[in-house]
Formats: structure tokens, sequence, C-alpha cells
């Protein structure tokens, strides 16, 4: 299994956020969720502003392993207070 760790530590790494949206250029969200089939490992989270790029990754690699990568549109910018 994956170390929650080491997912927090790519998370910030402009590169790996590529490898996860490719060419989208609009808004999102990155964030550490469960793997809703298996509940008990990470799954990556990514909230896209409308649709989600037609080749988006299922899962990616991370270290030895690989994590579950899931797509969600419908993302909403936070507005300023």
């Amino acid at each position: 299994m994956i170390a929650k760790d080491e997912l927090v530590s790519r998370m910030e790494d402009k590169e790996f956020q590529r490898q996860l949206v490719g060419a989208f250029s609009g808004p999102y969200s990155v964030g550490i969720g469960a793997d809703p089939d298996n509940p008990e490992d990470p799954a990556i989270v990514v909230s896209f502003t409308g649709t989600p790029p037609a080749r988006f990754p299922r899962s990616i690699k991370v270290g030895d392993g690989s994590v579950r990568v899931i797509a969600k549109p419908g993302f909403v910018i936070p507005k300023p207070l």
C-alpha cells in the first residue's frame, strides 16, 4: 500500500499534477481520498470545472506501486470573502 505521507508530498509537485491533468487548462482541485472499491487504500481525487480531459488516467505510479485516480466534474472555484 502507498503511504499517505508519500502522496501528500507528491501533491505539491507540478510535474505530478501535470501527469494527472494533462493538457487541461481550467481550474481544478487535487486531494487524497479513499478508493471506493477498496476503502482501506488511498485514491487521488481530481475535481474539474466542466468536463474532465478525455485522456484522464485511471491510476498513476507512485513509488513502487500505483494509486487509483478518480475524476469528478463540477468543481466550483471558491470566491474570496
